[in-house]
């Protein structure tokens, strides 16, 4: 009877971890899809006007958000102030860039590096 148990449970355990690397892979392979698909595009001036003003109005909605939950008590304002902050240095990067995609592939972390220790060896 525990031979069975323990057959069971060594066979659970072997299922989720294979299940559990599948989509870890497939995230992956459809990084590398999305990075090869990205078209090199240069945007005209006209365009890159339409996309600041765009910007500039998204950007003031979402200090206005971050207003309301410092009014709300949800956010300190110095809490608020550093992520407007952010937004402001995050908008000038766009610009510099012509306001063209940033590439995502923080999104898609390798998941083997999550492996090693701080000194770069394997456990």
């Amino acid at each position: 009877m525990k031979r069975k148990l323990a057959a069971l449970v060594m066979g659970a355990v072997m299922v989720a971890m294979s299940a559990n690397a599948i989509p870890a892979q497939a995230n992956k392979m459809s990084a590398d899809n999305q990075q090869q698909q990205q078209p090199k595009v240069e945007l005209t001036e006209k365009q890159q006007g339409e996309l600041a003003a765009l910007y500039q109005e998204i950007n003031k909605l979402k200090k206005q958000v971050l207003d309301k939950y410092v009014e709300f008590g949800s956010m300190t304002k110095e809490q608020a102030d550093k992520v407007k902050s952010w937004i402001d240095q995050h908008y000038k990067r766009m610009e510099e860039n012509g306001f063209k995609p940033m590439e995502r592939h923080h999104f898609h972390r390798d998941h083997d590096k999550d492996d090693k220790d701080d000194n770069g060896d394997d456990d």
